[in-house]
């Protein structure tokens, strides 16, 4: 049987320090865990101090053997000796750092060797989902990653970091300090997307959110980021179609069915060779669940310094868990993902729909709000921003013809900015396209700037 995997002398260094040096108590504390002290002897006195400390009792070693014979864990043979071998080891400054560390490291290879080892048994007897296990060592990764980090942010390490931080943002003349839409007017009012952030995009159904997702992920690709994509409702192959399409300014229908003479084809695959090498990553999986979001979001990030993660559409995942019903599950995948966003410290565009309202005519175009985010209000408290696409000149342009409409872009919920808020913008729907309202006046003959014109009919 292999030896534990601890270190004696860097456990009797940072328990020492506690029992030497009272007063850095709470930094030790925070550094090192009761449960990342494997040697018995050193962890029934630290669970004391751990005790005394907790309720606001000064440590001294009077204190340490009056709380251990409370505890039943007082040994009368060996306890002067542990408190002696204690003192004599106990580290200070940068070696107690080091301690530190090396006990929290060797407390988490116990964890995962554990874990490894228990996950190997419940395969061998056929006692676990393969998924579930994916997600059980989901949450041991996590757990061990948290604990490598330092204990708390503080206040003096912060200001600085915000006075450089205020200082760029001043030189910033555009004011997107974050990762840009590529909507000027949205950028405007948000200031981009913002690390950390999950961005909800929502609205009915067939009124263009997945597209308006799509165009931002190509937007990021095209000024250099790394996008992950994850879409369930879409093959890769639609995405490609519906991204030349749009980056063409070629009818998607012409270009799905082929509709096109040899010498466009021959400038569309020309323009399509021009944007072949974008940094846009899909993931295979049809059904996806957020587990498996999230193992292959971080892969992706790890290999590709990844910027933007898009995830089409909420309402298609898995959540990998058994739920009491779909509203459990929703509210489980959004916080997941919201996690996500944090531990990557990029963010991450959700797509949702939206339940519509019922008694309500086919034929009217209602404004969406909040109140219709299907399945679950905990998607509007895990999001920071949420954006709804309303089409109100929807049923009508769809009865006229009109390839060109209004669209309403509101911005329903942003944690740190102004909301609601509407944002103008155009929807090409030959193309697919979204467009700046400002920069393409309504009534635009967008179809001169494409290949339409010279399409067969």
């Amino acid at each position: 049987m292999s030896e534990p995997m601890f270190n004696k002398l860097a456990e009797a260094a940072v328990v020492g320090s506690v029992l030497q040096f009272p007063g850095g108590a709470a930094e030790v504390f925070e550094r090192v865990a009761l449960d990342d002290i494997y040697w018995q002897p050193y962890k029934v006195i630290y669970r004391a101090m751990v005790e005394l400390f907790g309720s606001g009792v000064e440590i001294t070693e009077a204190g340490i053997s009056d709380k251990l014979r409370e505890m039943g864990a007082y040994d009368d043979e060996n306890y002067l000796r542990v408190i002696c071998e204690l003192q004599d080891l106990a580290a200070t400054g940068e070696s107690l750092r080091t301690q530190c560390a090396m006990v929290c490291d060797y407390a988490n290879k116990r964890r995962l060797s554990s874990f490894g080892l228990n996950s190997h048994k419940r395969l061998q007897a056929s006692e676990v989902d393969v998924e579930q296990l994916v997600a059980e060592w989901d949450g041991v990764f996590a757990g061990v990653a948290v604990a490598a980090q330092p204990a708390f942010y503080t206040w003096s390490s912060l200001i600085p970091k915000f006075q450089a931080e205020l200082d760029a943002r001043r030189k910033n003349p555009h004011g997107v300090v974050g990762l840009s839409s590529g909507f000027a007017d949205i950028d405007r009012l948000t200031g981009g997307m913002h690390p950390g952030e999950l961005v909800v995009v929502a609205g009915w159904t067939t009124r263009g959110k997945s597209s308006f997702c799509e165009q931002i992920g190509v937007h990021v690709a095209s000024n250099g980021g790394s996008v992950c994509y994850f879409t369930p409702e879409m093959t890769a192959m639609d995405l490609i179609f519906r991204s030349v399409a749009r980056e063409c300014k070629v009818g998607l229908m012409r270009l799905r069915t082929g509709r096109v003479s040899a010498e466009v084809a021959e400038q569309v695959k020309a323009r399509a060779e021009a944007i072949k090498n974008l940094p846009i990553y899909i993931d295979p999986d049809g059904a996806p669940n957020v587990n498996r979001i999230l193992a292959r979001a971080k892969a992706a990030h790890k290999r590709h310094e990844v910027k933007l993660v898009i995830v089409d559409y909420l309402q298609l995942v898995g959540a990998g868990e058994r739920a009491q019903n779909r509203h459990q599950e929703v509210a489980f995948i959004a916080r997941k993902l919201k996690g996500l966003a944090k531990d990557m410290n990029i963010p991450v565009l959700l797509v949702s729909q939206l339940n519509r309202p019922k008694n309500v005519s086919p034929d009217v175009e209602p404004k969406p709000s909040l109140f219709f985010l299907k399945e679950s209000g905990d998607i509007e408290n895990a999001a920071d921003v949420v954006l709804l696409v309303h089409r109100p000149e929807f049923q009508t342009a769809k009865k006229k013809g009109k390839d060109i409409e209004p669209v309403q872009l509101i911005v329903a919920k942003q944690r740190n900015g102004p909301a609601p808020i509407d944002v103008g913008l155009l929807f090409n729907g030959p193309y697919t396209r979204f467009m700046d309202a400002t920069q393409h006046p309504v009534g635009v003959d967008e179809e001169a700037e494409g290949l339409d014109d010279i399409l067969p009919d």
